[in-house]
């Protein structure tokens, strides 16, 4: 494991709450695709951006040749993600939320989840998607 990964997240948490807390709606982890010996440490991976200034959180970290991204992802993309019209709902499915703005931040990012997965048990619905391209 590396401790790198879970003091970057803490800076994350850190820098949101200081100098981000109005701007970004969400910050979260993403693990779908770490390592085995990086899965217990905690990392950051994208956030949910309320305001156009919450662009200046975005990063990329080399550590120890190891690269670190944290960058935005709007609601919009994260509702396509939800309606598998975005091809990567791993991003939605698998996502941890590290620090939340509002309890109705939180709620929202739920409920998608929870959209996500009612569409992928759903097999009139996936053979539409399947059918008409998953990426319109």
């Amino acid at each position: 494991m590396n401790k790198n990964d879970t003091r970057l997240a803490e800076w994350a948490v850190k820098k949101v709450e200081s100098e981000y807390h109005d701007d970004v709606c969400l910050l979260l982890e993403h693990k779908t695709l770490k390592l085995e010996q990086d899965m217990e440490a905690t990392t950051f991976s994208f956030y949910i951006p309320a305001t156009n200034r919450a662009n200046g959180l975005a990063r990329t970290f080399i550590i120890d040749g190891i690269g670190y991204d944290l960058y935005p992802m709007s609601w919009e993309r994260i509702e396509r993600m939800a309606d598998i019209k975005e091809y990567n709902t791993t991003c939605l499915a698998d996502a941890i939320i590290l620090w939340a703005r509002s309890e109705e931040d939180r709620q929202r990012f739920v409920s998608l989840q929870a959209r996500l997965r009612a569409n992928l048990q759903n097999p009139q619905y996936m053979y539409e998607r399947a059918k008409n391209g998953l990426i319109p």
